[in-house]
């Protein structure tokens, strides 16, 4: 019998939890001196299937499904000297012995226990949202070092913990005189009864922590615990990404020095398998296609679809009502992707690209217009930007325009922080161009008629609250500029959704603009004004007036933020000095 348990708690979290799993034999180099084992709590079978793929992975680990977790903790940890509690938001990220931290309790038995989430880098309390002090530490021997917990505050002053510690059974089980139900109860219950051991006033930790706690997303309800709220972090979410083969890069956190127990930090991604069955079941992408009156340039654009590099597609085509020849043109393709759906009135753009957005079966969504044209390679490229940077939700291009005898090229940033922050003055994605994901549709985003010309602006915008947003910088769509498209027809209207969808943005700042406000702001994002010492004192005042807000909400990345800011100012000051 081993003399360490290693007791890793866990709910719903397949994703987490193999990353805990993998970071710890991966940094522990003695894992084998510590039995594993692991008692999970599922909620659906989706789960339950996914914690017994974990159990096949890892034959050495002893998986145990929850029935009654009192008796099970207990069970688990009786005839063992020492217990490791860890919970599967745990990554570790430098290597360590558990022959040192065992020796290190046996040379000090005034010490409680042996923290592997503390060090000198622990600045930060996140729960309490304080920074917080460091305490007066002792070295000791293998570099460790020892602090006195009983005159300590917040992480320091927080011994018993079941996230990121190693502590003596007997300790442990001689004071649990009470009943508990979960990892939290049982957390609430030590720490409740702490002052039984402030005859063991020490801990030890390392200089630096082993390891810390992502707390991205959070599965249980008895406390109301601090935790990310992305959705592209929910359980679910991930769940979804582990049946596809996704996992935690583990190996991108080797050497992270986190500045607190508990840090939110990027979950970085790579896949480790095809998930056969969902690509048998549906393609992975799905382009929708609105058509309305478009028979001059459709086949163009059925044909620039159908003839892509990447071929794993449904292409769903929406007559909404046509009155010309565009439902023969469709009905002459006999390609098996197509999925032909009539609307038997023109129902117009909004609903239309909604019920596409129902019906699509694709991992990915993308769009396309019945006038433009996707160059070969465009699924291809979009596909493996997605797969490789699964953090960002929507990804749009680089753009030719052609048509009426112009010849021109949009460019847009493509860094996700600069796009969030330049969306607070106009649109940087060109609509037909995106891709998504499907999980954004999931999650009830979608194009709303209180936006009518701009839909897509006002889609980007909520998408970016919880998403990143992405353009790949490369030439991979021509879009058709016409008489006949919405910003010709409909100026007006698309100018006053853009004016709503931007003051909204300005409201998630805390700022409610004048109407002369709101058109100065207008002015600066199209650049058309007259370059004068009045209107730039004006724009001066105005941008010190955003970056105070935004600095006390946070809405936007302050860095990109001010560097944007930076950089209408500078065109402002350019234009005033030509002017002169």
């Amino acid at each position: 019998m081993q003399q360490v348990v290693g007791l890793i708690f866990s709910k719903d979290r397949a994703m987490q939890l193999d990353a805990t799993i993998r970071s710890l034999s991966m940094h522990c180099q003695d894992v084998e001196n510590i039995d594993i084992k692991v008692i999970y709590a599922t909620s659906d079978l989706e789960n339950g299937v996914q914690y017994q793929e974990l159990a096949t992975n890892y034959p050495y680990i002893e998986f145990i499904s929850e029935v009654d977790f009192e008796c099970q903790v207990l069970t688990s940890i009786t005839n063992y000297e020492y217990v490791l509690f860890l919970v599967d938001d745990n990554i570790f990220v430098r290597d360590f012995f558990i022959e040192n931290i065992i020796e290190s309790l046996t040379t000090n038995p005034d010490a409680l226990g042996f923290s592997l989430r503390l060090g000198t880098n622990t600045s930060y309390c996140y729960p309490l949202r304080v920074d917080q002090q460091l305490i007066i530490f002792s070295s000791i021997k293998h570099g460790f070092l020892l602090f006195d917990w009983t005159s300590a505050e917040h992480d320091f002053g927080y011994p018993l913990e079941v996230s990121s510690s190693v502590y003596r059974v007997k300790d442990i089980t001689d004071v649990l005189q009470h009943s508990f139900i979960n990892p939290n109860t049982l957390e609430a219950y030590l720490n409740d009864h702490k002052i039984a051991f402030y005859h063991k006033k020490f801990l030890i930790c390392n200089q630096y922590s082993y390891t810390f706690c992502n707390p991205v997303n959070k599965v249980q309800s008895t406390f109301n615990n601090r935790a990310g709220e992305s959705f592209y972090y929910h359980p679910d979410h991930l769940r979804k990404m582990f049946a596809k083969g996704y996992r935690i890069d583990v190996e991108e956190y080797s050497g992270f020095i986190p500045n607190a127990c508990h840090q939110e930090v990027e979950l970085k991604f790579k896949k480790m398998k095809q998930d056969v069955t969902a690509h048998i079941m549906a393609p992975q992408v799905s382009i929708i296609m609105p058509v309305y009156n478009a028979e001059d340039y459709l086949s163009q654009a059925i044909e620039s679809i159908l003839s892509q590099t990447f071929a794993d597609f449904e292409l769903i085509i929406i007559d909404d009502g046509s009155t010309d020849h565009s439902l023969e043109i469709i009905k002459t393709y006999h390609d098996p992707r197509i999925l032909l759906i009539c609307n038997e009135t023109n129902i117009k753009l909004i609903p239309t690209l909604n019920k596409g957005l129902n019906v699509a079966k694709g991992e990915y969504i993308a769009r396309m217009d019945a006038d433009d044209i996707s160059l070969p390679s465009r699924l291809a490229r979009q596909v493996e930007f997605m797969d490789h940077n699964p953090n960002v939700g929507v990804c749009g291009t680089w753009v030719e325009i052609f048509g009426d005898g112009t010849q021109n090229f949009w460019r847009f940033t493509d860094q996700p922080d600069a796009v969030k922050c330049m969306l607070l003055f106009g649109c940087c994605i060109a609509h037909p161009s995106v891709m998504m994901r499907r999980t954004i549709v999931e999650a009830g985003l979608g194009y709303s008629s209180l936006y009518p010309h701009g839909e897509d602006y006002a889609l980007w915008v909520h998408i970016a609250k919880k998403y990143e947003i992405a353009n790949i910088p490369e030439i991979l769509f021509k879009y058709r500029k016409s008489a006949s498209q919405v910003s010709s027809k409909y100026a007006q209207e698309q100018m006053e959704t853009t004016m709503k969808v931007q003051r909204e943005q300005l409201n998630a700042l805390g700022i409610e603009p004048t109407e002369q406000e709101c058109q100065l702001h207008w002015a600066v994002g199209l650049s058309q004004f007259t370059p004068t010492i009045s209107f730039a004192n004006s724009v001066s005042a105005w941008f010190g007036k955003l970056q105070q807000g935004n600095a006390i909400v946070h809405y936007y990345p302050e860095a990109a933020f001010n560097n944007l800011l930076h950089i209408y100012w500078t065109g402002i000051c350019q234009k005033l000095i030509n002017a002169f």
